[in-house]
């Protein structure tokens, strides 16, 4: 993540610096959706969560997200996601 200058440091919604965790927004149990050229451990499906939104974001699904748009944009999805908490829209 750091070599694609993606904060580590800090949750990525509520910029926490403790107790932080990796969440993978395309879920590693989901990775059969993916397309060939991208992987489930990419840094554009892995951002930095404090473990307050972290497990809010475990109950977001964005598959349907991905199908459309791949991982393009789908980090600011997820974090809109979770600051308005209205997660049934797609």
């Amino acid at each position: 993540l750091k070599k694609n200058n993606i904060k580590t440091n800090k949750c990525a919604v509520c910029d926490e610096t403790r107790r932080l965790e990796y969440h993978h927004i395309i879920n590693i149990q989901h990775s059969h959706i993916l397309s060939k050229e991208d992987d489930i451990n990419d840094h554009k499906n892995i951002i930095p969560l404090c473990i307050y939104h972290h497990d809010d974001a475990k109950n977001i699904n964005l598959n349907s997200y991905y199908k459309k748009n791949g991982f393009e944009g789908i980090k600011n999805i997820l974090i809109i996601f979770l600051f308005s908490k209205h997660w049934d829209c797609f």
